[in-house]
């Protein structure tokens, strides 16, 4: 707090009180569960998903996983100078011919995972 001077000068009030404010989420709900899609371009397999229902804290990032293991981190949105924008919720993978399981995950601002979205396919 400052008092008043006439000098035109604002000096500490000698019963100053100063304030911390903190805060924190309180969400601990899980972001919904993502719906995995996915087709073959060339050599490659796209992998594509809608996102799930979030009522808390918003999505921070997805985590792309190819036969249990993970292939990939998409963060939720990307900066460019002056703007907050949405990344694509894709990826492109080079997976070994045959048949694999590719999950998606949304992680929340919080932490907070999702269930599974699972889609059985095959690499070309």
């Amino acid at each position: 707090m400052l008092l008043y001077d006439p000098a035109g000068r604002g000096r500490p009030s000698a019963g100053a009180d100063s304030a911390t404010l903190a805060f924190r989420w309180a969400d601990r709900i899980r972001p919904g569960r993502p719906v995995v899609r996915a087709a073959v371009a060339g050599s490659r397999l796209v992998v594509r998903w809608r996102r799930g229902l979030e009522r808390g804290s918003g999505i921070a990032a997805h985590e792309v996983f190819a036969d249990g293991r993970r292939v990939a981190r998409i963060d939720a949105v990307r900066p460019v100078p002056g703007v907050l924008v949405r990344n694509d919720d894709r990826v492109r993978l080079r997976l070994q011919r045959g048949m694999h399981r590719v999950t998606v995950v949304a992680i929340d601002r919080v932490g907070n995972r999702s269930r599974v979205g699972t889609r059985r396919v095959r690499a070309p």
